[in-house]
Order: structure tokens, then C-alpha cells, then sequence
């Protein structure tokens, strides 16, 4: 397990924070039988995510991750770039404001997340922590997938 670039004790580094990077994760790679194993338990056997021979003649030139696949890596990007290690007995997904897929990632790319700490906002159960995730492959640092999440760091177990 990766240590994270960041380490959080208090709500008030978390305000200080707010609008700053807070770290970039280790590339992971993206096989293509990752791909198919994603398609297989998502039901999304697409051509252009399972089909190497139709998707070397599609619009892409190979097969592509799906989108929620990318997505999917989220968690492990935040624990290798930060710790949420304040006042709460938990730190929970409670959801996404945006996600966009911006280009394809294809398969055997690497993929990893700059995260930055957009805001934070207090909750009666807790406080709300929004993250903004660009995820880039290493062969083009373009972003291709841009998604906002917020975890919830509850006061208190439930």
C-alpha cells in the first residue's frame, strides 16, 4: 500500500485547504483484460470495450476502458494522494457533483488522478469534503475524465 503525499488531522488544514492540490497518485495501468473483467461484471459488453479486432478498425483504433471503470479507481487515487484522518469514525462516499468523460483511455494505457480539495462544507452529520479529480494517461496528459466526489467524514458512528 501506498503511503499518502497528504495527511489531514484537523477540520481547520481542511478549510486552510480548500481550492488547493493536495497530491497526484502512482500511474495504474489499464489491461485489457481488466476491461473485460469490467465488462463482465457491468453487463457492458460493448464491441469497442471487448471486440480487439472491430475495435482496431473503429473510431479509436483499439479498445477503450469504460468510462465507469476510470471512475471506478477513484478510491484508490484519494488513499495514495490523502488521509482524511479528522474528528469523524468514518469518511464515506456521499456522491458525485460532475463527472465528464472528456477522451477515450485506451486499453494497456496508464491512468493516474490529480486531486485537489475544492471546498469544504459542515453538515449536521459531519462535514462534507469535495475533490476534484483529473485523471490523465500517461501518453497524453490531456485530462480525460473530470469528476467531482464529495466523501462525508461523520461525527460519530452510525
Amino acid at each position: 500500500m501506498t503511503v499518502p503525499t497528504l495527511v489531514i488531522h484537523s477540520l481547520r488544514e481542511l478549510h486552510e485547504l480548500a481550492g488547493s492540490p493536495v497530491g497526484v497518485s502512482r500511474w495504474h495501468a489499464i489491461s485489457q483484460d481488466m476491461i473485460g473483467q469490467f465488462a463482465d461484471l457491468t453487463g457492458d459488453q460493448e464491441w469497442i470495450h471487448v471486440d480487439a479486432t472491430k475495435a482496431a478498425t473503429g473510431p479509436f483504433g483499439s479498445t477503450i476502458a469504460h468510462g465507469y471503470l476510470v471512475l471506478s479507481l477513484i478510491p484508490r487515487f484519494v488513499s495514495e494522494t490523502l488521509r482524511l484522518a479528522v474528528r469523524g469514525s468514518a469518511v464515506l462516499n456521499y456522491g458525485l457533483d460532475r463527472v465528464r468523460f472528456i477522451a477515450p483511455v485506451p486499453a494497456e494505457s496508464f491512468v493516474r488522478s490529480r486531486v485537489t480539495l475544492t471546498r469544504v462544507v459542515e453538515r449536521p452529520v459531519g462535514c462534507a469534503v469535495h475533490l476534484r479529480h483529473q485523471i490523465e494517461t500517461r501518453s497524453d496528459p490531456r485530462t480525460v475524465c473530470l469528476a467531482d466526489t464529495i466523501v462525508l467524514i461523520t461525527d460519530q458512528p452510525r
